[in-house]
C-alpha cells in the first residue's frame, strides 16, 4: 500500500470502487434531453432579440426623424447598471450578463448607424463603395465583416484596376 494511502485511505477506497461505466444508453437519453430544454431556451432567447431588434429598428427611425445622435452614454451604462443588478438578483453572474449586454448594445448602435447611413445615401443618391485588400478571411475582410455585417457584396479585383 502506496503511502499517501496510508494517509487518506477513503481515496484509495473510493478510487478504487468507483466505477465510470455508466449506463451509456441511459446517459445519452438524459442528455437528449436535457439539451432539448436547451435549444428551447436558445430559441426563446433568438424570439426575444428578434423582438428587441425590432424596437431598435423604431428607435434608429425616430433618431433619424428628430436628427438625434446613435449613442446615448448615459442611457447605455443606465441600462447596464439594471442589467448588472438583476443579474445578481436571479442568481446570474453580473459580469456574464454584462458582458452579453455590451454585445447587445454594441450591435444596436451598428444597426442604427447603419439605418442612418442608408438614409442619408437615400437622400442624396450617392452609393457607398468600400474595398479592402486580402481574400476571404484576411483581417481587412474580417473588419468589412463585422461593420457592414450581411450589407455588402464582394466584387473580387485583381490588381489595381477596378
Amino acid at each position: 500500500m502506496p503511502n499517501s494511502a496510508k494517509k487518506f485511505p477513503q481515496f484509495e477506497c473510493k478510487l478504487t470502487t468507483f466505477s465510470v461505466h455508466r449506463n451509456s444508453y441511459e446517459m445519452k437519453k438524459e442528455l437528449e434531453s436535457i439539451r432539448e430544454r436547451l435549444d428551447q431556451i436558445d430559441k426563446t432567447i433568438l424570439k426575444a432579440v428578434a423582438e428587441r431588434q425590432d424596437i431598435v429598428k423604431e428607435v434608429a427611425a425616430l433618431k433619424i426623424d428628430k436628427e438625434a445622435g446613435i449613442r446615448d452614454m448615459e442611457r447605455e451604462e443606465q441600462l447596464l447598471n439594471r442589467i448588472r443588478h438583476f443579474a445578481q438578483e436571479i442568481g446570474l453572474d453580473r459580469y456574464y450578463a454584462e458582458h452579453l449586454f455590451r454585445e447587445i448594445i454594441t450591435n444596436s448602435v451598428r444597426f442604427q448607424t447603419h439605418s442612418l447611413v442608408d438614409h442619408q445615401n437615400k437622400s442624396n443618391g450617392d452609393t457607398i463603395k468600400v474595398s479592402y485588400q486580402g481574400t476571404d478571411g484576411a483581417y481587412s475582410h474580417l473588419a468589412i465583416q463585422s461593420y457592414f455585417g450581411e450589407r455588402y457584396g464582394t466584387v473580387e479585383c485583381y490588381g489595381y484596376d477596378i
